[in-house]
């Protein structure tokens, strides 16, 4: 299965690339990398995520179809309390979900382009 890392550019008549790996981990560190250096007016500008495509064939029709395995649009935002700030988290749910667990209480916010999509908390998730 290819992992592939998509990099977005808002400012710029949405241009989209793409660069391929074989594994997951790879593929998450480069978007992470693409990601983590800009500041958080530059994050409002660019989009980076990982698919999972659904076939490793490059020359294939649906080679860019597939599952969305992490999203800089989304953050995971671990929290004491509904009053905690969102600055504390993940874009990686799974990540998230250990934070939370180590943590032993709480909520995870998920959160879409500055807003709360979803709440997870901790007496709801598998210990």
């Amino acid at each position: 299965m290819k992992y592939i890392v998509f990099d977005s550019n808002y400012s710029f008549d949405g241009d989209v690339f793409d660069q391929e790996f074989e594994s997951k981990e790879e593929a998450i560190k480069e978007a992470k990398r693409q990601i983590d250096h800009l500041t958080y007016r530059e994050k409002k500008h660019r989009h980076v995520w990982v698919l999972e495509s659904v076939n490793p064939d490059v020359e294939a029709e649906n080679h860019f179809d597939g599952t969305p395995i992490w999203d800089s649009a989304v953050w995971y935002a671990v929290q004491q309390d509904r009053d905690d700030d969102w600055g504390n988290g993940s874009f990686d749910k799974d990540e998230a979900l250990q934070m939370l667990k180590a943590q032993g209480c709480g909520l995870i916010a998920v959160i879409e382009r500055d807003v709360c999509k979803e709440e997870i908390l901790f007496e709801d998730i598998e210990k």
